[in-house]
């Protein structure tokens, strides 16, 4: 019989390989979650950028997202986060209601995204790296 002390060590042991595994972003930050009003979204913060999401069977669709400190490349770990969950449940991304043109040109030349109409963009499953 195994004592106490030695399952606990198993646990933390346990415990430091699932965290050696994860997911970690450019800048090392963690995707944190909360209830939006509406129950199909979900509020989302990384770093300094926070949004809305929600999901379908074959997408994520990014509703918002606002970066309070531009230029600290947290942006980046928000799309290191959605990219690696599209790989992981097989989904494509799509940013939608984009009302900000200079940000969907950006998506487009600089983040691999195509445009479907004058205010929605997506990222299919094939083209995430």
């Amino acid at each position: 019989m195994t004592s106490l002390k030695q399952q606990i060590e198993r646990n933390i042991e346990k415990t430091n390989k699932i965290k050696s595994a994860e997911f970690k972003s450019t800048h090392n930050l963690l995707f944190e979650t909360a209830p939006f009003y509406h129950p199909s979204a979900t509020r989302f913060r990384v770093g300094t950028c926070d949004g809305i999401y929600s999901c379908e069977s074959n997408k994520y669709i990014i509703i918002g997202v606002t970066n309070h400190e531009q230029g600290n490349g947290h942006l980046q770990d928000v799309f290191d986060w959605f990219e690696n969950s599209c790989k992981r449940d097989k989904k494509d991304l799509m940013v939608a209601e984009l009302m900000n043109e200079r940000f969907k040109k950006h998506l487009i030349e600089k983040r691999g995204f195509t445009a479907i109409d004058d205010n929605n963009v997506i990222k299919r499953l094939k083209d995430i790296k």
